[in-house]
């Protein structure tokens, strides 16, 4: 079945989706990004949000898979996209998307300073118990449940701690995502939260009830 990806970015993902046979669908708010998109892959984007372009979706729907790649934590209204999400769903379609998670270990260490939190491009962070409340009012259940143990936001926060406590420019350089030492460093980590299911990342595979 089709393939929907809401905030599809410059269309990597969607590329190599339809390269696998599936027909595939991207929206993309920032409409020089969704060009981007159009043009280097040849990819059918709609520029705008989901709540917008929901009639032009449907229209191409419904959709075996809607997915979200850190997105829910943008919008404002979260509850209402993940209603229309349900809807552009086709009978048992999934619903697979990747969010903060701010009951993580890196996020009861770092506090305020956790990059999650990101203020203020990040409108929302989703609790376990918030995240089921608003999957199960639209009609959906978590089927699976898939923690990262990527050590990007170990990082991130060492980053965000030491910017605020004014740091030297060449220590807080160290602390990147891009710097393989610093990645080697916090993989432990990264590894031992996904163990226990606290990392601070995780992605959720949820479909329609039957």
């Amino acid at each position: 079945g089709r393939v929907l990806e809401i905030g599809c970015a410059t269309g990597e993902f969607l590329s190599q989706v339809r390269s696998a046979g599936r027909a595939v669908l991207g929206v993309e708010y920032n409409p020089d990004v969704a060009t981007i998109a159009r043009s280097r892959y040849g990819l059918d984007v709609l520029t705008g949000d989901l709540l917008e372009n929901e009639a032009k979706v449907a229209a191409c729907g419904p959709f075996a898979a809607v997915v979200m790649r850190f997105v829910l934590e943008h919008v404002p209204r979260p509850a209402l996209v993940v209603r229309a999400v349900a809807r552009l769903l086709a009978p048992r379609g999934r619903f697979i998307f990747s969010i903060p998670n701010p009951e993580s270990a890196d996020a009861a260490v770092f506090g305020r300073w956790w990059i999650g939190h990101d203020v203020p491009r990040h409108f929302n962070n989703f609790p376990a118990r918030a995240l089921r409340h608003c999957l199960t009012s639209a009609g959906l259940r978590t089927e699976k449940v898939v923690y990262s143990p990527v050590p990007n936001d170990w990082i991130g926060s060492v980053n965000y701690w030491l910017t605020d406590h004014g740091a030297p420019p060449a220590l807080r350089r160290f602390f990147r995502y891009e710097n393989v030492v610093a990645t080697a460093l916090f993989l432990p980590l990264g590894v031992v939260s996904r163990l226990f299911r606290a990392s601070g990342r995780f992605r959720i595979i949820a479909r329609q009830v039957d």
